[in-house]
């Protein structure tokens, strides 16, 4: 039995995506030049390129791939019984992350067809959108070994997974919130400043909580 039982209704879009993508990608092949523009720096000016086969069929290569990965996934994580619990969520956040994916497609292969796009506005709103979306979800996460936030104390304890990931539900979702605010006309400096708060909050500030609060439940069961 499949952890995750998926079905016509979370898979719909999903394969929709796929499917638009290898669609898309005959399109793009056919009109994209030899060369096509495939990395923006922070200011939005190019600073890379691409073959034009590989800017066609790299994001539906890639959705079909990350697809299968996360079909996969739960198969191999030992606390795989614990996925029917948030399948739903799992589904969502599966969406999500292929929506993403699509989006920066889209935004990509129309400049390749010689349209401008203002990937310094375009990328932090997608980014900030996908993180916003995630932050709906991760609370929702039961203890497992592929998602959510995943250390000793986290893992060791269901209370401490419970209450870290809550509050990285927040987190993520006030990161997402500061990094659309980034698409605005903003100094450079300060919008490498807000990445680096936003990311290193995610990451530090969970951690250390659900160590603080580890070691808190440990004392409790002491006394």
């Amino acid at each position: 039995m499949s952890p995750i039982k998926p079905s016509f209704k979370s898979e719909f879009w999903p394969i929709f995506l796929i499917i638009s993508g290898f669609i898309l990608g005959a399109y793009f092949y056919s009109h994209f030049p030899e060369q096509v523009p495939s990395h923006w720096d922070i200011n939005g000016y190019v600073d890379d390129w691409s073959a034009r086969s590989f800017a066609a069929w790299f994001f539906p290569l890639l959705l079909l791939i990350f697809y299968t990965i996360l079909h996969i996934v739960p198969y191999l994580d030992p606390k795989r019984d614990r996925y029917p619990h948030f399948k739903n969520t799992y589904h969502a956040v599966k969406n999500s992350l292929m929506t993403f994916l699509f989006a920066v497609y889209i935004a990509t292969g129309v400049i390749g067809l010689g349209y401008a796009v203002p990937m310094q506005q375009v990328m932090p709103i997608l980014v900030g959108l996908l993180f916003a979306g995630l932050g709906r979800y991760i609370g929702s996460f039961e203890q497992n070994w592929f998602a959510g936030v995943r250390n000793p104390w986290t893992l060791s304890n269901p209370e401490v997974w419970k209450k870290t990931n809550i509050l990285m539900s927040r987190l993520i979702t006030l990161a997402g919130v500061l990094i659309i605010f980034t698409a605005l006309p903003l100094p450079v400096a300060l919008r490498y400043s807000i990445y680096i708060v936003a990311i290193l909050g995610m990451i530090l500030i969970p951690n250390i909580y659900s160590y603080l609060l580890f070691q808190k439940e440990n004392e409790g069961k002491k006394k």
